[in-house]
């Protein structure tokens, strides 16, 4: 076990506007430490640093400074010496070196170059990150920097890491962001920005936070995100029940983004007609196949029924008709100039390539739309030769060591850039492809891809899934990796693939929120209490919140039941209630049109300020959010075990005596409809008095109730 009293040092400052005052380094005893500061004049320290858990290396300081002169000053805490070849991580916003030296995207990366946007040492403040650690893996340790709140005297705290003194991890109180800060919206060319406590003579300034430490490799951030998470408890906010969500979202799909003369989704409309003054108030007017648009969301309408279903029917099948490249994959999107390439750099400069994820997940969802018309009794060959058109192209291209590519030339179909992780997600498509053919090479396909990405995975090397952030961690990697291993371990049973969806689910929630930012009461979304727990940052190049994790919401809960890890069931239920925040519910909510969603909440200074909103609906995120609805409602709002769990947390008034008997209230203005899976030992449900009808799918026994506005009542689980 480590112990920073003989191994790496815990060292602290006090830093004020000219400069920094050093503490005696700390070292962990049961009694107070304490001592004067050398070059502050009158100032003292006191410290107690006791263990947590022994068996860990896990210990608590607690530290409280005396000024003895008034001005302004601030903690400055390192955990130094943690050795060579650091491999970062701050929750969200910085992973290893943050970007490849040569991306185009510009945003902090660690490293010496000339590049302003790189340097040895960074600070960022709490609320850019999911929660508010820091930490390192090296090559003989993990460690990490824990603050024990996101606040600090109503200020955020400061998280950071350092090349100097053999690798350091920092925190400071309050935060500076250094040397710049990425928030572009200010208008100042991204200055550092350091914050300050003001201090008379004799105030105090305190401060606690933990440390952990342990020998080898393993990161710590799996158990680090489970405390955070049961420090935090944060509430989120949901306005409205799924279903009513979902046909909300689908007329938004029908009345802003359709266009019914071209059978496309556009991608982007105004929330304002005097800044798009079309019928449509379209901004931006192309469809991807998949990623912002295209088939993900016209899967979703097929299974909305009615005119949505026609829509969605309609816009398959222009892709599966119109949308094949010379090489024989899906071009990348349909625009009104014509089908063309994916995003890769500027547009005026992008190659002819198409993008590994983007295709997969138009594959992907291509398989589950012909699936979903089988079953109803509406095979449709078409779109069954396009998915299996787009699986013969990538199995071609499959390297010896199974990798499957990133980028393709549209016209030739050569695999153009082979590096990072964009060809994860085509195992699921190939999985999906095996099970609507029963074809066993699309499985073995699959399985030496798996064989190859997997220690991308299981090294936190997943990188650029998403065509604007190539090369880059980004949320969207995560998603890809669970959906990719998910599905090959419910195809093939093996416990080896499993593990790995493990893992990738660990590291996509750590950039989920775990909390709620303080946002001013005067912004947009302060004004309005919106919650952000439960949202993803989109990635550290794009600093906004966004719900693209909804896509693998049915493999998170499935996990869930899987391992019986609740905290996995806790997040998906946190993004459920994120993503029904801010829903036009009638023209001018918001300042948009009903049915609208946007796709950015800034939770920090970035393009835009602190608590506004991008004013632009988006395809993807209706199209997203109706498929999760949709799957959750069949999953089922409330599960009885051993205990109670609930993806609509709002409705449960008391959950005290367990499934026994369960205090509900709807808190809507709609119905709101519940279904409830029974676990053993429970077989019989009753609602108030009236015993309810049970049916058995494949995931077991269910009943539903429903509830009317505001109305109150008692279900109770029992033992026939």
């Amino acid at each position: 076990m480590f112990d920073f009293d003989s191994g790496p040092r815990l060292l602290a400052w006090v830093e004020t506007p000219s400069g920094c005052a050093a503490l005696t380094p700390l070292v962990r005893q049961d009694d107070a430490l304490h001592g004067e500061i050398v070059g502050l004049a009158g100032w003292t320290w006191r410290a107690v640093i006791r263990p947590l858990d022994n068996r860990i290396g896990r210990w608590r300081c607690e530290l409280a400074i005396q000024a003895g002169t008034g001005g302004a000053a601030a903690l400055r805490i390192a955990l130094a010496e943690l050795g060579p070849a650091p491999r970062w991580l701050i929750p969200a916003t910085f992973y290893d070196e943050n970007r490849p030296s040569d991306s185009p995207r510009r945003y902090p990366r660690w490293g010496d170059e000339t590049d302003p946007w790189s340097a040895t040492a960074w600070l960022v403040s709490a609320e850019r990150a999911a929660a508010p650690f820091t930490s390192v893996r090296t090559d003989k340790l993990s460690a990490a920097l824990i603050a024990d709140a996101t606040y600090w005297m109503n200020q955020p705290v400061g998280l950071g890491l350092d090349a100097a003194d053999d690798n350091s991890l920092l925190l400071r109180f309050p935060y500076a962001e250094w040397p710049r800060s990425n928030a572009p919206c200010r208008g100042d060319d991204c200055a550092a920005d350091r914050r300050w406590a003001q201090l008379a003579a004799g105030d105090e300034l305190s401060a606690a936070f933990e440390v952990q430490i342990q020998p080898g490799e393993a990161p710590l951030y799996p158990a680090l995100l489970r405390a955070s998470y049961a420090r935090h408890r944060a509430a989120s906010n949901p306005w409205m029940p799924l279903d009513a969500a979902a046909a909300l979202l689908a007329d938004g799909l029908l009345r802003w983004h359709y266009d019914p003369q071209h059978d496309v989704l556009a991608e982007a409309c105004a929330f304002d007609h005097y800044f798009r003054p079309t019928d449509r108030q379209t901004d931006r007017a192309a469809m991807h196949v998949a990623w912002l648009s295209g088939i993900p969301t016209a899967f979703a309408l097929l299974r909305q029924g009615g005119a949505a279903a026609e829509a969605g029917q309609r816009v398959i099948d222009h892709i599966c008709r119109d949308g094949f490249a010379l090489c024989g994959a899906f071009w990348a999107q349909w625009t009104p100039q014509g089908w063309d390439t994916c995003w890769y750099g500027p547009p005026e400069d992008a190659p002819l390539w198409l993008q590994a994820t983007t295709t997969a997940e138009a594959t992907l969802f291509l398989l589950q739309a012909a699936a979903h018309e089988r079953a109803a009794g509406r095979p449709q060959p078409a779109w069954e030769a396009a998915a299996l058109r787009n699986l013969h192209f990538v199995a071609a291209r499959q390297r010896a060591d199974g990798n499957l590519g990133a980028y393709y030339d549209a016209t030739t179909g050569a695999v153009t850039v082979w590096a990072g992780t964009a060809g994860l997600l085509w195992i699921a498509a190939l999985v999906a492809g095996w099970r609507l053919t029963g074809e066993r090479r699309w499985l073995e396909t699959a399985e030496r891809a798996a064989a190859y990405y997997a220690p991308f995975v299981l090294d936190d090397r997943l990188r650029g899934a998403p065509e604007d952030v190539p090369l880059g961690p980004t949320s969207e990697d995560g998603y890809c990796a669970l959906r990719a291993y998910w599905d090959l371990y419910a195809a093939t049973a093996e416990a080896r693939w499993l593990h790995v969806a493990r893992h990738a689910l660990d590291w996509t929630l750590t950039f989920r929120w775990q909390y709620n930012v303080r946002l001013p009461s005067q912004t947009f979304l302060g004004s309005m209490d919106f919650r952000t727990v439960g949202g993803d940052l989109a990635s550290p190049s794009n600093q906004h919140l966004h719900i693209y994790g909804l896509i693998v919401l049915r493999e998170q809960l499935e996990l869930w039941r899987a391992t019986g890890d609740d905290f996995y069931f806790a997040t998906a239920r946190d993004l459920l209630g994120f993503a029904r925040q801010t829903l036009i519910r009638v023209d001018g909510e918001c300042n948009g049109r009903r049915g609208m969603l946007t796709e950015q909440w800034y939770h920090v200074d970035w393009t835009h300020p602190q608590g506004s909103m991008l004013q632009l609906a988006h395809a993807w995120c209706n199209g997203l959010a109706i498929y999760a609805f949709q799957e959750a409602a069949a999953w089922g709002e409330i599960w009885l075990g051993e205990r109670v769990w609930a993806l609509e947390p709002t409705a449960l008034i008391d959950a005290t005596d367990g499934p026994q008997q369960l205090r509900l209230h709807n808190p809507f203005v709609e119905s709101l409809t519940l279904r409830v899976r029974l676990l053993a030992p429970w077989s019989a449900l009753r609602l108030d008095d009236v015993e309810l009808l049970l049916e058995n799918d494949a995931l077991g026994v269910s009943g539903v109730c429903i509830l009317a506005p505001s109305q109150r009542a008692t279900l109770a689980a029992r033992m026939n």
